[in-house]
C-alpha cells in the first residue's frame, strides 16, 4: 500500500512505502464490536536532539464501550512525555469508571470529568516532582464511542476527522493561540473556557491525530479546515480491509508515521489512532 501525505496547500507529495514497524512505538489492541489500531512515534526534531517522544495514546473498554484518549506534550515543557502519558491513562480511566450508569444526554458531563481527572493527576505529579505544572503541559484530546457514537472532548491542537456512510467531516479542528506554535493546554488555570465538547456523533470511522499528522489529515480553506480525502481515503481502505481480513495493521500505521516523507513533512512526534465500526454496510464484514 502506498499513501500520498498531502501538503497545507493540498498539493500532493511523492508517495511513500508503509515501513515496518519502528522500535518503540506505543501499540495498543482491537476488539470485534469496534476495531481500534494506532501508533506514536518519535519525531525527526526528538530524533536529531536524543528527547523521548512527547506524544501519548492510551485505548481503553469492552465490547461497544471505549475510551480513547491522544495527548502532545508541550515541547517546551521538561517533563512534557510524562504529563502527556498520565493525561491520556487517566483520561481513559476516568471515562469509563463513571460512565456505566450516564445517559447520552449526560455524555457532555463525563468527558469534561474525564478532562478534570486528567488535570488533577498532571497537578498532583508536577506536585510531588517539585515542578510547576506547565512542566507537564499537554494538549488532550477524549473519544467516548458507544453504540456507534462519538463524544469528544478536546483542548490544543490536533485533530479528529470522522466518516459516516461515506462522508468525511472534520469533528474537531486545532485550536492554535494568536502565535505561532501557541496551543492551550490542560493544566492552564483557565483550562474549562479551552475546553471544546463535541456532542455524541455517528461514526463508521474516525481518526483522532496530534498536530505531527495535521498537515496530512486537512487542508484550510477559506480560514477553515478540511479533510484531505486523498490521504484519509486510502488509509482508512487499506486499515478496514485488512482488520476485515483479521490483519493487524498497527506496524503499517507506525512504519507510515516514521516514514522519510512523514519526518520531512513535519518534524513533531506524530500520533494517528484510528476507530473502525466494523457493522457498518460499507465495512468488508457489515
Amino acid at each position: 500500500m502506498k499513501i500520498q501525505p498531502g501538503r497545507m496547500d493540498g498539493a500532493l507529495s511523492r508517495s511513500e512505502t508503509l515501513m515496518s514497524i519502528p522500535e518503540g512505538s506505543d501499540i495498543k489492541k482491537n476488539n470485534r464490536l469496534l476495531w481500534i489500531t494506532g501508533a506514536s512515534v518519535k519525531g525527526r526534531r526528538h530524533e536529531q536532539s536524543g528527547q523521548p517522544c512527547q506524544d501519548a495514546f492510551a485505548i481503553s473498554g469492552e465490547g461497544e464501550r471505549w475510551g480513547v484518549a491522544v495527548a502532545d506534550g508541550v515541547g517546551s515543557a521538561t517533563h512534557a512525555e510524562t504529563g502527556a502519558s498520565i493525561a491520556v491513562n487517566k483520561a481513559v480511566q476516568s471515562l469509563l469508571s463513571r460512565e456505566q450508569n450516564c445517559t447520552e444526554s449526560q455524555g457532555e458531563d463525563l468527558i469534561r470529568y474525564a478532562f478534570l481527572q486528567a488535570r488533577e493527576a498532571v497537578v498532583t505529579e508536577a506536585r510531588a516532582k517539585g515542578v510547576s505544572p506547565s512542566e507537564l503541559a499537554s494538549t488532550l484530546i477524549v473519544g467516548y464511542f458507544k453504540a456507534g457514537k462519538i463524544c469528544i472532548g478536546h483542548i490544543g491542537d490536533g485533530i479528529v476527522v470522522g466518516v459516516k456512510s461515506g462522508e468525511l467531516k472534520i469533528l474537531s479542528s486545532p485550536d492554535t493561540g494568536e502565535y505561532a506554535n501557541e496551543t492551550a493546554c490542560l493544566v492552564e488555570n483557565n483550562w474549562e473556557d479551552n475546553l471544546r465538547i463535541i456532542q455524541p456523533t455517528e461514526i463508521d470511522q474516525c481518526i483522532i491525530a496530534t498536530d505531527g499528522c495535521q498537515g496530512a489529515l486537512a487542508i484550510r480553506k477559506g480560514g477553515k479546515f478540511q479533510p484531505y480525502e486523498p490521504f484519509i481515503l486510502p488509509l482508512l481502505s487499506f486499515i478496514s480491509r485488512k482488520l476485515g481480513e483479521h490483519g493487524n495493521p498497527d506496524s503499517d500505521i507506525a512504519g507510515l508515521l516514521a516514514s522519510q516523507r512523514m519526518q520531512e513533512f513535519s518534524g513533531d512526534d506524530k500520533t494517528l489512532v484510528v476507530l473502525v465500526n466494523p457493522h457498518h454496510p460499507d465495512h468488508p464484514e457489515g
